[in-house]
């Protein structure tokens, strides 16, 4: 808990003000906004951007790899979520090609 913790305090100091926005997220949005909405975020909050998409994106990528190394003969579905496809896709073309 201590882990999560700290994420939420390192993302939380990287705020500056309360502004919100309102994006339908019952249907996955076409890659380009999601781009876009990276884009901003990165560029208005880099802190909570490094925590929240960064971190977690290598976070996974060395997960996935380690499992791939110890299971090389099994194929892996991943699935994650639109803000984190791109970052996964480069991490994990890079180490698998």
């Amino acid at each position: 808990m201590a882990g999560a913790e700290a994420v939420l305090q390192d993302f939380w100091r990287g705020l500056r003000g309360k502004e919100t926005f309102t994006l339908d997220i019952s249907k996955v949005p076409d890659e380009e906004l999601v781009e876009r909405l990276l884009a901003e975020f990165r560029h208005r909050y880099p802190r909570p951007f490094r925590v929240l998409v960064d971190e977690r994106n290598q976070y996974m990528a060395a997960s996935l790899l380690a499992y791939h190394h110890q299971n090389p003969e099994e194929r892996i579905l991943i699935v994650v979520g639109a803000g984190h496809a791109t970052g996964m896709r480069l991490l994990l073309g890079v180490q698998l090609s």
